[in-house]
Formats: structure tokens, sequence, C-alpha cells
């Protein structure tokens, strides 16, 4: 089993969801937990992607163009649908981002879960 770090991108199945959650047997997530994290527990930290940008992504968007970490398209990293996951739903890698893309991120986990 590879080893899964912070600011991998993967692709999960989160299927089954209730409600409003992001769902999909074949979505791009951006790991979001620490590696202390990653190495130790079966689980991992993740924030879905979507191509499709609509307004009430408004709370903390962060935006990734294509290429960034092996994405085909365009993507909005949905920071106010964070969840943990088994390491069993990730199905395959797809790259990583850089640190400069993560502290992006983490500005906008801030601004979704009101941290200072």
């Amino acid at each position: 089993m590879k080893a899964y770090l912070r600011g991998d991108i993967v692709v999960a199945n989160l299927e089954p969801v209730e409600g409003s959650e992001q769902r999909g047997e074949a979505r791009p997530c951006l790991i979001v937990s620490s590696d202390q994290i990653n190495q130790t527990l079966p689980i991992v930290i993740i924030c879905p992607l979507t191509t499709k940008f609509r307004g009430h992504y408004r709370f903390g968007p962060v935006i990734f163009p294509a290429g960034v970490g092996g994405l085909q398209e365009d993507s909005v990293v949905l920071t106010m649908q964070i969840r943990s996951i088994d390491k069993s739903r990730i199905k395959r890698y797809i790259g990583s981002v850089s640190r400069d893309r993560m502290e992006e991120l983490a500005e906008s986990l801030r601004v979704v879960l009101d941290l200072d």
C-alpha cells in the first residue's frame, strides 16, 4: 500500500453518501491530514475536488489549474466538504501539489473552520 502524504491527490470512492455530501465512486480528492496521521492511522482526511464552479463554493475556495498535481481540468478544492475516509476507499494516486499550494489551502481551511 502506498504511503500517502499531505498534498497528494488521489481518486477515492466516496459512496455511499447522505444528503448534500460530495458524492462519486471515482472522485479526485486532496489529502489534507498530517503525514503523522497518514502514516499512523488507517484513515486520511480529504477535501474532494470538482470541476463544476458554482457560487456556493465561496467559502474559502481554492482553485487548482489543470496540470497541478496531475489534474486534467481546472478544479475547485471543496474545503467545506472536508471528511475522513478509510484508506481502502482510495483507488489510485494522481499526483501531489506544491507546498505553496498547500499553504493557500491551509488559509482556506482556516476560513472554513474559523481558526485563528
